[in-house]
């Protein structure tokens, strides 16, 4: 799953055709919402493999709400006893991330670019210490 899939691949999105009706519309909303769900999982499986990344996960009980505006998708990135795991919203949550699924997709996929782009195009709430810890996580577990 890449950044690239958000919208693309996954939401079937082709400009030649007529506008979707609304069925067409939940259809395509839905499936971003997964690829952003599966995306999510990765970062959340690739941050739990790194050796390195331990020091910051430990002691950091902390829930990170993600919030897709463009399309109905909640989630959160659950970072509890050392681990990290993609789980559905709950609150209260420690920080919020909000922004299109897109830009969100680009945030978390791993990718410098796209990642220097995304994080121009998203919002960040939250304590700035936990901004600072999730930033250093997305970058340093690729």
């Amino acid at each position: 799953m890449t950044p690239a899939d958000i919208g693309s691949d996954c939401s079937s999105k082709d400009s030649t055709r007529p506008s979707p009706n609304v069925r067409e519309k939940k259809k395509e909303e839905m499936a971003v919402a997964v690829c952003l769900e599966r995306l999510l999982a990765e970062k959340a499986e690739r941050v739990g493999r790194k050796a390195h990344l331990k020091p910051l996960t430990a002691g950091w009980d902390r829930v990170v709400g993600i919030v897709a505006e463009d399309v109905p998708a909640r989630y959160c990135l659950t970072f509890s006893g050392g681990g990290v795991a993609c789980t559905a919203w709950q609150e209260p949550v420690h920080l919020e991330v909000r922004g299109r699924a897109r830009d969100l997709a680009m945030l978390f996929g791993g990718d410098e670019l796209a990642y220097q782009y995304a994080k121009q195009q998203v919002s960040t709430k939250g304590r700035i210490g936990d901004r600072l810890k999730l930033e250093a996580l997305l970058r340093l577990s690729g």
